[in-house]
């Protein structure tokens, strides 16, 4: 009884919005992280093929986590909150104007250790958006942030090795989830921009009391322009191809 009583009363310390935000950011935007990874390997046999997603992926990973630690250290520069909230509301808008993520002329590696070079290589380069997310979410945190930012960067394994196609469905299906997904990084990229120093005059935009209730009006804002600027874009890149078709 006394195990079962500190197991839960463990489990209702753990700040589950956090964990929430999390899984949103870094599960929608790993989708293109496997897009890009699935084609490094399938040139190789189906055996090799599953062993160099499953270890390209563990040490993508651990790149992952080490990029983690770095930027939680740099982010407290002058700059560089501001600098990486604007890149965050920018990574929201180009997850939901991009065409594809899908290289066009990829034949893939014929040797598994290039494989697993090429998906450990290509995630830390597509990962910045993600790390930089996990990293903005986690630094209020008073106690275990490194254990929150490495649990959301853990969470991007399964994307990672078992490819995009499910999350390609979930989101085809879902594609709300995408765009609250894409929101969020506007929401957090504010939220982050806010914490700059230099824009000490603007923070009171952060928690503005409305009806008795302090309102994140500037974060809210982020979430909705990326959104909106975002379809803007969409319905115009739609209206030109129907003229460029007729």
């Amino acid at each position: 009884m006394t195990n079962t009583t500190a197991f839960l009363g463990y489990f209702t310390l753990v700040n589950w919005a956090v964990i929430a935000q999390i899984a949103l950011l870094d599960l929608t935007l790993s989708a293109n992280n496997a897009a890009v990874a699935a084609p490094s390997c399938a040139a190789l046999p189906s055996p090799q093929r599953r062993q160099a997603m499953m270890l390209g992926g563990a040490a993508a990973i651990a790149l992952r986590a080490a990029l983690l630690a770095i930027l939680r250290h740099v982010i407290g520069l002058p700059y560089i909150r501001a600098i990486g909230g604007a890149y965050l509301c920018f990574a929201g808008y180009q997850l939901l104007t991009q065409t594809s993520a899908m290289p066009a002329n990829g034949t893939g590696f014929t040797s598994i250790g290039s494989a697993i070079r090429a998906i450990a290589l290509g995630d830390v380069l597509m990962s910045i958006d993600n790390v930089l997310a996990i990293s903005a979410i986690t630094r209020q945190l008073p106690h275990n942030g490194i254990a929150y930012g490495v649990a959301g960067v853990c969470l991007s394994i399964p994307v990672v090795m078992f490819g995009a196609s499910l999350m390609a469905t979930v989101i085809e299906r879902l594609p709300v989830v995408m765009w609250i997904g894409a929101g969020l990084l506007g929401w957090v990229g504010v939220d982050l921009a806010l914490s700059e120093q230099h824009l000490e005059s603007f923070r009171y935009l952060s928690d503005v009391p409305i009806a008795g209730r302090e309102v994140p009006v500037a974060q809210i804002v982020g979430f909705c322009a990326v959104v909106l600027v975002a379809r803007i874009a969409n319905r115009r890149a739609a209206r030109s191809r129907a003229l460029n078709l007729n």
